[in-house]
């Protein structure tokens, strides 16, 4: 049946890693290639009835 599975755990995360203090404003893939620390966001999803 349709709209009977299990919504509650439905999230959506989003991934992210600031620039370097005094990056300029071009971008750069090294800044995103080394050990720097990722940032992570879990947004549930609220369905309406």
């Amino acid at each position: 049946k349709f709209g009977e599975e299990d919504t509650n755990n439905d999230r959506i995360t989003i991934e992210w890693t600031n620039t370097p203090d005094g990056a300029a404003k071009t971008f750069r893939r090294e800044w995103f290639q080394g050990d720097g620390m990722v940032r992570r966001k879990n947004l549930p999803i609220e369905y309406n009835p």
